[in-house]
């Protein structure tokens, strides 16, 4: 029987509905959050993000999210208390500009279904209903 493994990094993904991803320069006091939950970027998008930053001379350093409410993180090395201040302080104003915005959309062709759906004859028509017009 083969398992799989998940890191640390994956299981705090896992449990947390809002999540980040977290790139800081070389002196990791400068800190970029990347959103991971609840909308994902596509591949497409990962591979510009991670091109940018990479470009900028800032490298992946772990994950913060929410887990019931509190915030956690999994990282690559232990960060100072300056360094874990300012991670702190970066999340909280991520998860405050998050909330101030709203509901997340999702990405989904529903409203097109639907659409199509209702453009559809119904071939259920019998005495008894009513016709589309």
């Amino acid at each position: 029987m083969y398992e799989t493994m998940l890191d640390k990094f994956d299981l705090l993904i896992a449990d947390s509905p809002l999540c980040v991803a977290v790139v800081s320069d070389a002196g990791a006091m400068e800190f970029e959050l990347i959103g991971l939950k609840p909308a994902p970027l596509t591949t497409d998008e990962s591979r510009e993000v991670a091109e940018h930053y990479a470009g900028r001379g800032f490298r992946y350093i772990g994950v913060v999210g929410l887990v019931h409410g509190v915030p956690r993180c999994a990282l690559e090395a232990p960060l100072d208390a300056s360094q874990s201040a300012a991670l702190l302080t970066a999340f909280l104003t991520y998860c405050q500009a998050f909330l101030n915005k709203g509901p997340v959309q999702q990405k989904d062709d529903a409203v097109a279904w639907l659409e199509t759906l209702h453009s559809l004859d119904d071939v259920r028509r019998g005495p008894h209903e009513l016709p589309n017009d």
